[in-house]
């Protein structure tokens, strides 16, 4: 066993986690336009493993390095499953996502998902996130199709350094934020009685341009107004008390070293925001964005430590939490571009859904855009949170989405 760097502060934590019901693993899923095949797959993933060979590593037993371990075959060729229907596609993924790694014996997964009413495929790949982020999830994803096309494709990626050595100033002093009495779970439970379980929808083309616009009108950005909505679809059904928001933020292009495309790691911040009291959308806009401004420059000057007491602080408040530490999610991947003419693969959408058996938040939306279209992902760890109440806030963000474009329909004209 040969050790190849450290974990970084932000990985230690990810590993941490991941011994609660694999809360650190993230899912991508692909949806193509035709039906793969398995043999030729099967060849693709072996040239794929030989560019990317970060994807053979495995975590020592003390879960603070990378390693690298002798090839055992469990990753060599890619697991098949066929589904009747989209129903049995949703049960199989939700499988998946309860399905924990080994990371002393792998750190991603790949699943060929042959669906039988549509004769398409689907590509799930699972990884562990102190490996990714979802730049990762989806550069992986394009390499795999293009060896798919071509045996001899030749790009290799290379595992990143820690995010922390490449943050553009020294370490300082940050704020915590004050202490928040988190929504209460519905039901406590210890992790081996909780799953993580899913919902979703897409907001289509045209709405989607039009909270573009709106965005744009306002001197705002799509991630405000995606967290305004679901701020306010939150409210309904929980109306007491602050919300605090956990969001992902991507500093590949923040840092001082700019990550190549190839770069594989998780090179984000988790952060932790309160939302603004105002309903009223302009003042919402304003308000977030100067927090999320705050919270970026900060994050790139200071990384909180994460030493032994921290991992078993942390370890502690997940295993029977009565409230979650913060109410809801967001993680944007952005647009997930698909380069079909040279891999000459079809690919109809993509979509990331993450297990969430830790219940530190409520409830976490993912977001991805592909093919003009926003495909919105709700994920939540049962019985900590309802299957119920997750389902009236997916439906609740849908309508909060026609009502905010029909509330803003004048500016979205202007705008136009």
């Amino acid at each position: 066993m040969n050790e190849i760097r450290s974990l970084g502060t932000l990985e230690r934590k990810m590993a941490a986690l991941h011994d609660v019901q694999g809360n650190a693993q993230t899912t991508s899923l692909l949806t193509l336009g035709q039906q793969l095949d398995e043999t030729r797959l099967a060849k693709a993933m072996a040239r794929w493993l030989q560019l990317n060979p970060a994807l053979m590593l495995t975590l020592n037993n003390q879960q603070d390095a990378f390693t690298e371990m002798p090839a055992t075959g469990l990753l060599h060729e890619p697991d098949v499953a066929e589904v009747a229907h989209d129903k049995a596609l949703e049960s199989l993924i939700q499988a998946v996502l309860n399905t924990p790694l080994q990371p002393q014996r792998q750190l991603c997964s790949v699943l060929l998902i042959q669906q039988q009413d549509t004769a398409i495929s689907h590509i799930a790949l699972t990884c562990h996130h102190a490996l990714v982020d979802g730049h990762s999830l989806a550069y992986l994803l394009d390499q795999l199709l293009h060896c798919y096309h071509n045996l001899t494709h030749s790009e290799r990626s290379a595992l990143a350094p820690a995010i922390e050595s490449q943050l553009e100033r020294a370490r300082g002093n940050v704020a915590p934020l004050p202490a928040h009495m988190g929504w209460p779970v519905i039901t406590q439970a210890k992790p081996a009685q909780r799953h993580t379980r899913f919902c979703r929808q897409t907001i289509e083309r045209d709405a989607l341009v039009a909270l573009k616009a709106i965005a744009k009108h306002s001197g705002s950005a799509l991630n405000t107004v995606l967290t305004y909505i679901l701020a306010q679809a939150i409210k309904q059904v929980h109306s007491t008390g602050k919300l605090r928001l956990l969001m992902a933020i991507s500093l590949r292009q923040r840092t001082a070293v700019k990550s190549a495309a190839s770069a594989l790691g998780c090179l984000i911040a988790v952060s932790a925001l309160d939302m603004p009291g105002s309903a009223n959308w302009p003042t919402f806009a304003r308000q977030f964005d100067q927090q999320l401004a705050q919270t970026i420059d900060a994050e790139l000057g200071y990384v909180p430590p994460m030493d032994e007491q921290s991992l078993l602080r942390l370890r502690q408040s997940v295993d029977n939490p009565s409230r979650f530490g913060c109410d809801f999610a967001m993680t944007n991947h952005g647009v997930v571009q698909f380069d079909t003419a040279r891999h000459g693969v079809v690919v109809r959408e993509y979509a990331n859904f993450a297990n969430r058996n830790a219940g530190n938040v409520g409830i976490a939306c993912h977001l991805a855009t592909s093919g003009h279209r926003l495909n919105c992902v709700f994920t939540y760890c049962e019985p900590l949170m309802s299957t119920a109440m997750a389902q009236q806030i997916n439906a609740l963000f849908s309508r909060q989405v026609s009502a905010f474009i029909e509330q803003y329909q004048e500016i979205y004209h202007e705008a136009s």
